[in-house]
């Protein structure tokens, strides 16, 4: 299912990239159980450049914890099948097979984590410790589930809607272009115009390869009116995926706003080879071949507009404007 969505990332994450996040994405795994700080709806794959230091925690703990369950295995073998349960139960999505942008994602403790509390839950009543220390490893183990328990309260405000969502996942990861993306395209959309662009600028300097961000970059800049920056962005995009789906529409209709309908021309001929059934794309060639003085090729694709989307009033009074003007055969 993965693969066929295109979420598989092999190829971008070689097989050594990958090993080395494995006890990365273990450290920070164990890590965001024992104290949930920090936490993100997704945390940004750090490619070749995983901390080796975060490398030799993660292998440490590992090893600790393996031997831990094997000295244990027979006092407290609840301990040894829960780190083996946690251990275990992660291997499938650690990374080995990349699926998606992230190192780690929090979701992906849910079942994992029952194996450490597993051990906490049977190991601890399993000590023969006496009754005073019991008790006292009872009223400590209480403070924690207490402190826990506040920081869930915290934690569960951040998802009060999208935008305390994004906003709490770059405070985990500042470094995050994919919350940046999405808390752009929320202020966006709210016309929040000033801090979107500051969010999308942040996406292009995190993943400049990325067409995606060129684009959303260029839309932001042609809300603000800056016609000739989202033109530049929209090129850039193309240069990166000649194929976008909208980076050829969004740089035509920026060129025609800009008077400089030959330029729009072939970019909107493309658009509509790409998206034959989309009228906005069919009304701005129109509005181009308007420009260029070629009435007859502007009528066509206004009657294409309109038998496309026949409820569009305006591409209806424009396709009757430009057919009353063209010069008919005696």
């Amino acid at each position: 299912m993965q693969r066929s969505a295109g979420a598989m990332q092999v190829e971008r994450f070689p097989l050594s990239v990958r090993l080395l996040n494995a006890p990365v994405a273990y450290l920070e795994y164990v890590r965001r159980t024992v104290w949930p700080a920090k936490l993100g709806v997704m945390y940004p794959h750090p490619g070749g450049a995983v901390p080796l230091r975060d490398v030799l925690l993660g292998l440490a703990i590992l090893v600790l914890g393996a031997l831990l369950a094997l000295l244990m295995r027979r006092r407290r073998p609840a301990v040894a099948v829960g780190w083996l349960w946690f251990c275990g139960a992660l291997v499938p999505v650690i990374g080995l097979v990349q699926v998606g942008e992230q190192s780690f994602a929090d979701r992906y403790t849910y079942l994992p984590i029952v194996g450490i509390f597993m051990g906490i839950a049977w190991g601890v009543p399993q000590s023969r410790a006496a009754d005073r220390r019991r008790m006292a490893v009872a009223v400590g183990l209480a403070g924690v589930v207490a402190a826990l328990a506040a920081a869930s309260a915290r934690q569960v405000e951040s998802w009060a809607n999208n935008r305390s969502l994004y906003r709490q996942a770059l405070a985990a990861a500042p470094e995050n272009w994919m919350m940046h993306a999405n808390l752009a395209a929320e202020l966006l959309a709210a016309g929040e115009l000033a801090e979107a662009l500051a969010h999308q600028r942040e996406v292009v300097r995190l993943r400049p390869d990325l067409p995606e961000g060129r684009h959303n970059l260029g839309l932001a800049l042609e809300r603000l009116g800056l016609d000739e920056d989202a033109a530049r962005e929209y090129r850039e995009c193309l240069r990166l995926n000649p194929h976008h789906p909208r980076a050829s529409r969004s740089l035509g209709r920026v060129l025609l706003r800009l008077k400089r309908p030959a330029e729009a021309l072939p970019h909107l001929l493309r658009a509509a080879t790409d998206q034959p059934d989309n009228g906005e794309v069919r009304l701005s060639l129109g509005d181009a071949y308007v420009q260029l003085g070629d009435l007859a090729a502007a009528e066509a694709a206004l009657r294409e507009a309109v038998r496309i989307d026949p409820k569009n009033n305006w591409a209806r009074m424009y396709w009757e404007n430009v057919r009353a003007r063209v010069p008919r055969q005696p």
